[in-house]
C-alpha cells in the first residue's frame, strides 16, 4: 500500500480547471475517492450515485467528497483524480474499470472501461488516473 502521488489527497483532482465535475445525490454512503455509478434518476432531480462494484457498466466517475444518503456531492466525470487500486491493480497507460469497494483495476471488460492509469498501481496503492 503505497501513495504514488503525495502532492494531493485521495479523491482530489490534479487540475480543477481541466476537470468536469457534476453534482450528484448519494443513494447510499460514499467515501471520497471511491468510483461511483449512476444509481437512479427521477425527473427534475439530480442523478443519484452509489459506490461502483467490479466491472460496473454504470460507473460514471470519482467522488470528490464523502456523503451519506441524500447528501449532494461533486463527482469528477472527466479529468485526473487520485484513487485506490483494487486487487487487479492498474498499469501506466492501460485501461481501468471499477473494482470492488469503489476501487479501480485493470480494464478487461468491454463497455466498462472508465479511463487510463497515469501511474502503475498495485493492490491498495493510491495514485493518479485519467477519467474519460
Amino acid at each position: 500500500m503505497t501513495d504514488k502521488f503525495s502532492a494531493i489527497s485521495l479523491g482530489e483532482t490534479l487540475d480543477e480547471s481541466q476537470a468536469v465535475v457534476i453534482p450528484c445525490e448519494c443513494a447510499s454512503s460514499i467515501v471520497k475517492g471511491q468510483i461511483v455509478k449512476a444509481n437512479n434518476h427521477v425527473d427534475n432531480s439530480l442523478p443519484k450515485v452509489a459506490v461502483a462494484a467490479d466491472a460496473d457498466a454504470a460507473a460514471i466517475g470519482v467522488a470528490l467528497k464523502s456523503g451519506s444518503t441524500g447528501d449532494v456531492i461533486p463527482v469528477l466525470v472527466s479529468g485526473i483524480a487520485k484513487v485506490t487500486a483494487g486487487a487487479g491493480g492498474v498499469t501506466l497507460g492501460a485501461a481501468f474499470e471499477p473494482a470492488a469497494n469503489g476501487c479501480v483495476e485493470a480494464g478487461t471488460t468491454s463497455g466498462k472501461i472508465l479511463g487510463r492509469g497515469l501511474q502503475t498501481l498495485s493492490s491498495g496503492d493510491t495514485g493518479l488516473v485519467l477519467v474519460k
